[in-house]
């Protein structure tokens, strides 16, 4: 008996969420027994389903990551705003009628390809609103109007008052832009978030940063721009560079890519940057040492790559996890300080990167979510 697309999609869609009626799990198993091409499209597409829904909750549970380290170095800065605590909601994952042919025609690599250009905007009074690409807003916050338009958020000052602090949290697989009210651009990497005003109308403008991000500072020789990170805090007046300052890594970095910053540590030691130099700080040390570097390579995530030169191999998995829902393992540690060099599109798939370190001698081994070197 021939069934329409549609009867089909709707039983493969309640036999996931366990929701079929008894006339429709009749119906379904016998559509099931018909042939093996049959069984294998539910089970490919029931495979799809769960791997989707990891990967929300890969998504989810770092998003709660991010926020919280970020709010615990904004408490240890002793702000006296309040922090809000933020749970983001899970929504759920459903398999539409008219997506079965291209869901039964995805494969798992494909699954794992990242840059959704997702983000959380955390408002002052507490309001969660998601922010998706191709879509457009218009928001009216504390003494500003919040427009998202083109996959960039654009705050406009509305007021020269005082107003409270948003939180922007960029999750893993993903990269987004803010525009700040003064004209400030920032670009943020995967797993990162910042704190800012609404508005800027002190003597300084000061923003906290957790994770990645790039800055394209609006020039105010009278009102220096300050990011602060756990570990110092990065003076400009106007210029572009990078901050990398990510909980999980033991070096935070400033990358200058023109005019001029100051860094300073929290016992009053400062190192001015020019164009082409790079600050690293080591936790684990205390040090901190600055060294001519080439900058394509620190902002080669801007340019939607991967840039690896001469990292460990812990480092680069460390990278890679915040864009693909992977699990990596070292079944051989001494592996973890092995060194690689190459450049990536970050929209490839993960397995044509570890096709390439398997070329390049590695032993790695892929399957599915799962990583294993060896």
């Amino acid at each position: 008996m021939d069934h329409e697309l549609e009867d089909i999609a709707r039983w493969i869609v309640n036999a996931i969420q366990d929701k079929l009626s008894p006339g429709d799990e009749r119906l379904f198993k016998k559509w099931l027994d018909a042939s093996e091409k049959n069984r294998e499209m539910y089970e490919r597409v029931a495979r799809g389903n769960e791997i989707n829904a990891r990967y929300a909750l890969w998504k989810r549970i770092d998003e709660e990551k991010v926020l919280e380290q970020l709010l615990r170095r904004v408490e240890k800065k002793k702000r006296t705003r309040a922090l809000y605590k933020w749970l983001p909601h899970v929504a759920a994952v459903i398999v539409a009628a008219c997506a079965i042919p291209w869901i039964i025609n995805r494969n798992a690599p494909d699954q794992q390809a990242a840059g959704e250009w997702r983000a959380e905007l955390v408002l002052g009074n507490g309001e969660k609103i998601g922010i998706e690409k191709d879509k457009t807003g218009l928001w009216q916050v504390e003494n500003a109007e919040v427009q998202l338009n083109d996959s960039i958020l654009t705050y406009r000052a509305t007021s020269d008052a005082p107003a409270g602090d948003n939180t922007l949290v960029v999750p893993k697989g993903t990269t987004f832009i803010v525009a700040l009210s003064d004209g400030t651009r920032v670009h943020l990497n995967a797993a990162s978030a910042i704190r800012y005003p609404v508005t800027f109308p002190g003597t300084e403008r000061r923003v906290f940063l957790t994770g990645q991000a790039y800055f394209e500072v609006y020039k105010e020789n009278d009102r220096p721009f300050i990011v602060e990170t756990e570990h110092y805090a990065v003076h400009v007046t106007g210029t572009a560079f990078d901050v990398r300052a990510y909980p999980d890594e033991d070096k935070t970095e400033t990358t200058l890519c023109n005019g001029s910053v100051t860094v300073l540590f929290p016992d009053g030691e400062g190192h001015e940057l020019c164009p082409g130099e790079q600050l690293i700080f080591r936790a684990s040390t205390g040090n901190a040492e600055v060294k001519e570097v080439n900058t394509t390579i620190a902002t080669a995530w801007m340019d939607d790559n991967f840039y690896f030169y001469n990292n460990t191999l812990e480092e680069i998995f460390t990278e890679l996890q915040r864009w693909f829902p992977v699990d990596v393992e070292f079944v051989n540690e001494s592996k973890r300080d092995q060194t690689f060099s190459g450049k990536f599109p970050r929209f490839k798939e993960m397995a044509t990167i570890v096709n390439v370190m398997r070329k390049a001698g590695i032993d790695i081994v892929q399957e599915g979510e799962s990583i294993r070197v060896k």
